[in-house]
C-alpha cells in the first residue's frame, strides 16, 4: 500500500477582489462619512424629548407593576410583568442615555433571575426581597425624576453602587444557586 500512494499538490487560488470598486470612499477617506455621523446625532438630540417622555412611560408602568405584585403577588401575572418591564428598561435606558437605569435595572433583573420560586422562600426573606425590589423602583423613579444621565454623578452612582452592592449581598445570603 505504501508504494501505491499518489503524491498530491496543493495549489491555493486566490479571486480576485472587486469590493474596493464598489464602494464609494466618502468624509476623511477612512470610509467614516461624518456628515452622516452629524445628521444622526442631530436627529437623536431632536428625538430627546420623545425619549424622555417614553422613559418617563416605562417607568410609570414600573412602579405599576410593583404595585400590582403587591395585591397579586409575584408569582403570577403581575411578577412577570414587574419583570418584563424591568427587563425593558436593563435592555434600553442606557440607549435613551440613563446608564445608571440600565444598571438599577440590571440589578433587580438579576433578582429575579436568581429568585427561583418566591413562594418557596421563608415569609421574611420573601418581605426583604420585595423591599429590596421597592428600592429598585424608587431608585429608578428618582434617576429619571433627576434627569441623572452621568454615570459620575455623585449621588446618583453612589446609589446605584450601594444598591447593587446591597442586591449581591441578599442574593449570595437567601439565593444561593
Amino acid at each position: 500500500m505504501a508504494g501505491s500512494e499518489k503524491k498530491t499538490r496543493a495549489q491555493v487560488i486566490n479571486p480576485p477582489n472587486f469590493l474596493k470598486s464598489k464602494v464609494r470612499i466618502t468624509g476623511s477617506g477612512d470610509g467614516i462619512d461624518m456628515a452622516a455621523v452629524e445628521r444622526a446625532e442631530k436627529a437623536i438630540s431632536h428625538l430627546s424629548v420623545e425619549f424622555d417622555g417614553w422613559l418617563r412611560d416605562e417607568v410609570e408602568r414600573l412602579f405599576e407593576t410593583r404595585k400590582r405584585v403587591d395585591e397579586e403577588g409575584i408569582t403570577g401575572q403581575a411578577g412577570q410583568d414587574f419583570f418584563r418591564v424591568a427587563h425593558d428598561l436593563k435592555g434600553q435606558a442606557t440607549t435613551f442615555g440613563y446608564p445608571l437605569i440600565t444598571e438599577t435595572c440590571a440589578s433587580l433583573c438579576t433578582m429575579f433571575d436568581k429568585l427561583g420560586n418566591l413562594n418557596d422562600l421563608p415569609d421574611d426573606v420573601s418581605a426583604k426581597f420585595k423591599l429590596l425590589a421597592d428600592h429598585h423602583v424608587d431608585t429608578v423613579r428618582a434617576l429619571m425624576t433627576q434627569k441623572v444621565k452621568d454615570r459620575e454623578h455623585p449621588v446618583g452612582a453612589k446609589l446605584a453602587i450601594e444598591l447593587n452592592s446591597v442586591t449581591q449581598q441578599f442574593i449570595s445570603r437567601y439565593l444561593p444557586e
